[in-house]
């Protein structure tokens, strides 16, 4: 067996064995806060490509009507093309749209849920179904249709949370991800909505784990601050911490479905020097935020169209990794990165500020204790903060068997009280600015006096 043979077979394994655990301990549904009402459903939808070497029959199979989920599992990923094969998750572009906060995101399918939707699940069906063209509905009772295609099963839910902007001020809605699995070899052609969806793309689960494809991406303080969102504003914040660098992953789809003919216009590639270590990934966030000085200078071209590029980031980028946090082939915390901020200074005092904070919460994960403060919630449009929201050393669910907590809120914990770490950062490294330059202008002015008499 090759070596990537071996690969596609253990990660194969450790899908079916986490599909089985989200199944068997789904998370608690949460309710919404007093003040926000609203709620919304996306679906990380898994499908198996089939290898070359193993195509599927030429006559579908289907799966044993009228069982248990296990038992409609342990079927399909006993087929021989299955677990030859390779897992892949469902992204969309976002359509490019004025005054929309996830405009041209990459994003899961999903949206807001209507009252007339039975449940939450429910709604990332007809979604799903609205937006991409797949029906993924399981059952009679959430199906959108006359009859259920029974063309993917529903995992479960993954944890959900309270979307929060303003750094936690002004909440949003409460967002539920929920993993659904499609059965079929031969999945349906995607008819994409081109008012919501610029294009869809097939991205190996392999190539979200890989560290190569690890990078940051930069979004502009004042738009996750309450602060008055004006020129003079945005400047001194540009000038004096640069730009907040959020976790990301670079994206190489496998099959892309494109709304239009000018979506199918090549997006930038991944660079070579895409580094697989830290130092490397330092060195590439320097030479953007050169580029994009002399950009803004107008010394050098700014990058004509950034928007096409296939960055996964953000919201999205956090329930991913929730899922991939799940999946027993992850290493560690390969998949992990810490958000900081561009200017140089201030990226070496957050470093430094939260150094033990850091390696605590690392060395918790590594050896299972996480414990959580509160209910879940998550800060920004982006990473931020979120957990399950129990207090003891393990998550337990109406189900008899306990579940690692370092296994069902890795990202939450880690990210519970690191924006507190930056905050205090950001005052030290201003203190210090001042510090200096006020050293230096002292003794300057007294290096001139002396020179004078």
């Amino acid at each position: 067996m090759s070596k990537a043979s071996s690969s596609s077979s253990s990660l194969i394994s450790s899908l079916h064995q986490t599909l089985l655990i989200l199944h068997n301990h789904p998370y608690p549904t949460l309710a919404n806060p007093s003040n926000c009402p609203k709620r919304a459903s996306v679906a990380l939808i898994l499908r198996i490509r089939p290898s070359f070497s193993q195509p599927p029959p030429s006559e579908a199979t289907s799966l044993p009507q009228n069982t248990p989920y296990a038992d409609k599992l342990n079927a399909f990923f006993s087929y021989p093309w299955v677990q030859s094969g390779v897992p892949e998750v469902l992204f969309i572009k976002r359509a490019a749209r004025r005054g929309d906060r996830w405009t041209s995101q990459i994003a899961l399918p999903g949206g807001k849920r209507d009252p007339s939707d039975p449940s939450d699940e429910a709604t990332a069906e007809r979604e799903v179904l609205e937006e991409v063209g797949l029906n993924i509905s399981s059952s009679s009772e959430t199906s959108i249709v006359e009859e259920p295609a029974d063309l993917a099963l529903l995992a479960g839910p993954l944890s959900q949370r309270v979307i929060t902007t303003d750094f936690g001020a002004v909440p949003l809605m409460v967002l539920c991800p929920f993993v659904y699995l499609l059965t079929m070899a031969d999945v349906p052609t995607l008819k994409l909505q081109p008012a919501e969806v610029a294009s869809a793309h097939w991205i190996p689960v392999a190539a979200l784990l890989d560290p190569a494809a690890r990078t940051y991406e930069r979004a502009d303080i004042i738009t996750r601050t309450p602060l008055r969102r004006s020129k003079l504003t945005q400047t001194m914040l540009d000038w004096n911490l640069g730009q907040t660098l959020y976790a990301a992953v670079r994206l190489r789809p496998s099959e892309s479905i494109f709304s239009s003919i000018e979506e199918q216009l090549p997006s930038s590639n991944i660079p070579a020097n895409s580094g697989r270590n830290t130092f490397s990934q330092i060195l590439q966030v320097v030479k953007e935020d050169l580029q994009s000085a002399l950009a803004k200078w107008g010394l050098i071209g700014a990058d004509p169209d950034p928007s096409r590029r296939l960055l996964l980031w953000g919201l999205t980028h956090g329930i991913t990794s929730d899922f991939l946090g799940l999946l027993p082939v992850a290493k560690g915390l390969d998949w992990w990165r810490w958000p900081t901020l561009s200017r140089s200074d201030v990226r070496l005092m957050i470093w430094l500020v939260s150094y033990r904070f850091r390696k605590v919460k690392t060395d918790a994960i590594k050896a299972g204790r996480v414990q959580s403060r509160g209910p879940p919630f998550m800060i920004g449009e982006g990473l931020g903060v979120y957990n399950s929201g129990k207090q003891d050393d393990t998550v337990h669910t109406h189900s008899d068997e306990p579940i690692p907590a370092t296994v069902y809120s890795a990202a939450g914990f880690l990210l519970d009280g690191y924006f507190e770490q930056i905050q205090r950062a950001v005052y030290v490294a201003l203190m210090v600015r001042f510090l200096f330059g006020s050293a230096t202008a002292w003794y300057l002015w007294k290096r001139y006096w002396q020179r004078r008499k």
